[in-house]
């Protein structure tokens, strides 16, 4: 979230699709080139230096983020164009017996 465009809204989205939850986060954010798309969940990764000087950070987050959603049976990606960002986490949904 530190990424959005100052003053513009942060759109989260969930919806059940089949057996998992579907969470997005998306915003309208400065692009993410395609190539740092499948870097963005390493330790330390930052798509470029600069911005851990103008918002600090470590480039631990989605890390994080990644691990959790991992801890719980789903997986996380990123899709990024000139419009927008998109995190979409997918988790399975807990069977329950009546």
């Amino acid at each position: 979230l530190k990424y959005g465009k100052d003053g513009n809204l942060i759109r989260i989205e969930a919806d059940k699709v089949g057996s998992e939850a579907v969470v997005s986060v998306i915003n309208n954010g400065k692009m993410i080139p395609k190539e740092s798309l499948d870097e963005l969940f390493n330790r330390f990764y930052r798509v470029e230096a600069s911005r851990s000087q103008q918002t600090g950070g470590t480039g631990l987050g989605l890390a994080i983020a990644q691990s959790i959603v991992s801890l719980h049976g789903g997986y996380i990606y990123a899709e990024s164009n000139d419009k927008e960002t998109k995190f979409v986490m997918h988790l399975p949904l807990k069977q329950t017996s009546c």
